[in-house]
């Protein structure tokens, strides 16, 4: 459960480590449209269609951003369930506390492995860190083709979400983003997630225990943990997750405020795999973005 004096002593650290980040993609970005693509959703995907010859660049909500706002109802409805730790128990008896204090835990581990899993946060982090560090925006990117060096042999591999997490997020952010990255090393834990995917947790009156501790493994170091620190992450989680949706926001209205009230468009740059790259205006109506091409009805006079 989510305790308020928890949540009022981490709040200020997570949301100024996240809109650094944010602001750091902003002012780094080496296309003034490139954030408002992360905040869109642009992908790659071909649409065959008999008789059109359409765009495989596509911009909008997709299938991630529905999975995603999905899981928002999930984490919507743990996130307000916030308590004073002082009143919470006032009324139960110590065997009531501790199977409550557990249920909520198991639920809090399903929130956790939930967020980092989930392919439209990912995404969005690692562009993030993209343009921060002055990239540009990987319209092409895809889970199944992340690739890199073996960390024995230093041949290249195929990698997973660890390595995204990890390498590309938080060790790529570190100089560009140090507050963002110490963040990351705060809240992320490669062995909470997999124990969580995995089941291969315990919990006594007081600690939770991990099974798949290794010694001399780098992400297996953790034999168990209090509840007290599991507290921490799972607060520092659900206020990443807050600072994300406010950070959106504020972009948003940053980009729709360019029009001053009244319908507009912007170039939005799209990179292709050859290096070579074109502009299409992307358009806000005044309800909505979208491709110029399609709504240009909307501005006619």
């Amino acid at each position: 459960m989510l305790y308020l004096d928890t949540l009022q002593k981490f709040a200020p650290y997570v949301e100024r480590a996240v809109s650094a980040l944010f602001d750091a993609a902003f002012d780094n970005q080496s296309h003034k449209g490139d954030l408002l693509i992360i905040l869109e959703n642009g992908f790659y995907q071909e649409i065959d269609v008999p008789g059109r010859n359409l765009s495989p660049y596509c911009i909008g909500p997709g299938s991630q951003y529905w999975d995603e706002q999905t899981q928002f109802e999930f984490y919507d409805s743990y996130r307000r369930n916030v308590v004073d730790r002082e009143s919470a128990f006032k009324e139960h008896s110590a065997e009531e506390k501790e199977k409550h204090i557990k249920m909520s835990i198991h639920l809090e581990l399903m929130v956790y492995l939930k967020f980092w899993e989930s392919n439209r946060f990912s995404k969005m982090l690692l562009m993030l860190v993209k343009l921060a560090n002055g990239e540009n925006y990987d319209w092409n990117f895809d889970f199944n083709k992340v690739y890199g060096p073996n960390k024995i042999t230093g041949k290249k591999e195929r990698k997973g979400r660890s390595y995204i997490l990890e390498d590309l997020i938080k060790d790529g952010s570190m100089e560009v983003c140090p507050e963002f990255s110490m963040l990351m090393q705060d809240c992320y834990a490669d062995q909470i997630r997999n124990v969580v995917a995995h089941s291969q947790f315990s919990m006594s009156q007081s600690h939770i225990g991990f099974s798949n501790y290794e010694p001399g493994k780098s992400f297996h170091q953790l034999r168990s943990i209090p509840f007290e620190k599991w507290e921490e992450y799972i607060t520092m989680v659900i206020l990443f997750y807050d600072s994300i949706i406010g950070n959106i926001n504020r972009y948003n209205n940053h980009y729709i405020s360019l029009g001053e009230g009244e319908p507009f468009a912007l170039p939005l740059r799209i990179n292709r795999t050859d290096g070579s790259f074109y502009e299409e205006l992307y358009a806000y109506t005044g309800v909505r973005w979208a491709w110029y091409s399609n709504v240009q009805g909307d501005f006619a006079e």
